[in-house]
């Protein structure tokens, strides 16, 4: 490792989805909206941090997805929950959401919708809403 370089404090663990709801009625759909809302515990004596992230994408007429999922971090030492940090807040969202927008993509494609691709997003406020929330 260099100076510029060092090994992360955590490792991601796994990821699962939770939890599906679907809802379609005829109309054509409009633009997209996502709606994002973290939680999480850290388990001390286990080291680990769990995520719960539900993933609300909707248009005003015609589609509504809500999408609920768990993920497992794993700290390699002990540490306190206020030494967790944000840098661990704002990237163990950003670490699960590649998994979450190719399931919503592969979720509608299949389902005979338009096919949603949901964009990069700039998940740095969620890190501060997941702080709150843990």
């Amino acid at each position: 490792m260099t100076k510029e370089t060092k090994l992360s404090a955590f490792s991601f663990e796994g990821f699962l989805i939770s939890e599906t709801h679907i809802t379609r009625k005829e109309g054509k759909q409009g633009k997209f909206k996502i709606d994002l809302t973290p939680s999480g515990k850290y388990i001390k004596k286990l080291k680990q941090f769990r995520l719960n992230l539900e993933v609300r994408v909707y248009d005003e007429k015609s589609f509504e997805a809500i999408i609920k999922t768990q993920s497992l971090f794993e700290f390699k030492e002990d540490v306190n929950e206020s030494e967790i940090g944000t840098y661990f807040y704002v990237n163990s969202s950003a670490i699960i959401f590649p998994y979450i927008r190719a399931y919503i993509s592969a979720l509608t494609a299949l389902s005979g919708l338009k096919t949603i691709t949901i964009p990069t997003m700039n998940l740095t406020g969620l890190g501060e809403k997941l702080k709150r929330k843990t």
